[in-house]
């Protein structure tokens, strides 16, 4: 804002919020009037929690009546902290297409499955597991995946 507006207003145009609200003068719509600020609501977001848990997954088996390549990878909460939120496996990569429905899919391209613990709450020494299916193939099965949690 110009010194000569601010000099009109009343502010101080060395000082970029004159009445010490948060909001700098020249957005303000009342310089010399605090205003309460209002923060922006907190956006809770995924954070990746792979390297603070255990992640087991089975060798691909062969299911004949499906005809699909299954595993289950098994995550094990091992820190000292319970996760009080949604839990997802993110698939990372796979030598063998996915054979099956996930939940969703990330702005990456990778397939995601959200899975809660029975209590909402996945405490220390918990498991929680995920059966997923692949496409059928000789190959053998070789995957990894990436679990993150989101505070509720």
């Amino acid at each position: 804002m110009p010194d000569e507006i601010e000099l009109e207003l009343g502010s101080d145009p060395f000082n970029p919020d004159s009445d010490g609200d948060g909001l700098n003068d020249s957005q303000d719509p009342e310089p010399n009037t605090p205003n309460p600020v209002v923060s922006p609501e907190p956006t809770t977001s995924w954070i990746d929690i792979t390297e603070l848990v255990t992640v087991d997954k089975t060798t691909g088996v062969l299911n004949r009546i499906l005809r699909k390549i299954t595993s289950i990878a098994t995550i094990t909460n091992t820190p000292g902290q319970d996760f009080n939120g949604a839990i997802r496996i993110e698939l990372v990569s796979s030598n063998l297409g996915l054979d099956s429905q996930s939940d969703g899919q990330l702005e990456n391209g990778n397939h995601y499955w959200e899975i809660q613990a029975a209590s909402d709450i996945f405490y220390v020494n918990e498991e929680l597991g995920k059966q997923l299916n692949f496409n059928l193939s000789r190959a053998r099965l070789n995957y990894e995946v990436r679990v993150h949690f989101k505070e509720d």
